[in-house]
C-alpha cells in the first residue's frame, strides 16, 4: 500500500526564462479503475510563483531535459492513466 506523507505539494515547472513554483492540496483520493493498485488525487492549486529572467541575465535555459530513470518509469506513466486523470479533471 502507497501512502501520501503530505496534503500539500510543490510541483516545479523549467521553462527557458521561467521558471514557475505552483503549490497543490491532495483532495481525497479514489482507487483508480484502470489500476486498482493506485490511488488518485485531485490537486487544487493554491499557490503559483513565478520567477523570470531578466534582460541583464541574457538567454537562460537547460542544458538537459527532466527525466525519470525509475525501474519502473514506463508503467507509472501510462497513456491510460493520463486519460483518467484527465477525466477526472474535467468533472
Amino acid at each position: 500500500m502507497n501512502l501520501i506523507r503530505r496534503k500539500q505539494a510543490t510541483l516545479l515547472y523549467l521553462q527557458r526564462n521561467l521558471a514557475a513554483s505552483i503549490r497543490l492540496r491532495a483532495g481525497r483520493g479514489r482507487t483508480s479503475r484502470r489500476d486498482p493498485d493506485r490511488t488518485l488525487f485531485p490537486l487544487s492549486v493554491f499557490r503559483v510563483r513565478l520567477d523570470r529572467a531578466v534582460a541583464r541575465e541574457g538567454r537562460v535555459g537547460l542544458l538537459a531535459g527532466p527525466v525519470f530513470g525509475g525501474a519502473d518509469a514506463p508503467s507509472l506513466f501510462s497513456e491510460e492513466l493520463f486519460a483518467e486523470m484527465e477525466e477526472l479533471a474535467s468533472k
